[in-house]
């Protein structure tokens, strides 16, 4: 190498993190938002093209160009994406809310936990201080609900399936935390989804099979020349 080529070589200079430039390029350009370039300067080679800008990872974002480093999410919020787009990483509000029934403790998460079984959360994503902690699931599901840390899209509490009750309301975690919990209805009575108790079917009307049915016209009309009290599972003949 002659000694003009090792001046013109010398004189290029690295460019700094969140940078980046092609060959022959006169300046460094800048990552774009959504992504990041840690390195200060330290390597040409981490900075010789666009993809050595690198999406922000789950729980983190950019907002500006030029980024050494991402900024996280804050705790009772997550981002789930694990550095695939670029723009869902190049806001804040990228960053959701955990959702009812959900609660994050941590920075930069990727999920939100869910709150342990009896218990829930109703906030419905709208404030992330009301998701930043287990205490916050401080609720005990109500009569005619429970909860087997599964929760469902949108729900709190998942209701006790038709045909089924659940009385409690609200006094003890230990009595709304699986599904079993929802006890059935006796022959003869009928219950909707959600229900603290069951219903019984009135005189000259009855419920043949327990538990399945789940409206009032579930109890059927006794037939011509029978009749029934109330609560029966078939009609007598007079």
């Amino acid at each position: 190498m002659n000694d003009e080529t090792s001046s013109e070589s010398s004189a290029c200079t690295t460019c700094s993190s969140g940078f980046y430039s092609g060959s022959a390029a006169g300046t460094c350009e800048v990552c774009s938002i959504g992504k990041f370039l840690a390195d200060e300067a330290t390597s040409p080679d981490l900075h010789d093209a666009e993809d050595k800008c690198s999406v922000c990872a789950a729980g983190v974002y950019s907002a500006v160009t030029g980024a050494a480093s991402c900024e996280v999410c804050g705790a009772g919020k997550y981002l789930a994406d694990a550095a695939t787009d670029a723009s869902l990483h190049d806001a804040s509000d990228d960053c959701s809310v955990c959702a009812v029934g959900t609660f994050n403790p941590a920075p930069a998460a990727a999920s939100c936990s869910i709150c342990e079984g009896g218990k829930t959360l109703t906030d419905y994503g709208t404030d992330s201080t009301l998701h930043d902690s287990a205490d916050d699931c401080d609720q005990i599901c109500s009569a005619g609900r429970y909860s087997d840390s599964v929760i469902s899209p949108g729900a709190s509490c998942h209701a006790c399936a038709a045909g089924k009750f659940l009385t409690d309301a609200a006094t003890d975690v230990s009595l709304h935390d699986a599904a079993d919990d929802c006890k059935s209805c006796a022959t003869g009575d009928y219950s909707p989804g959600g229900a603290a108790a069951c219903s019984t079917c009135v005189a000259g009307k009855h419920l043949n099979i327990a538990a399945t049915g789940y409206e009032p016209s579930a109890c059927q009309d006794c037939q011509m020349g029978e009749y029934s009290g109330s609560g029966v599972t078939s009609c007598s003949s007079k």
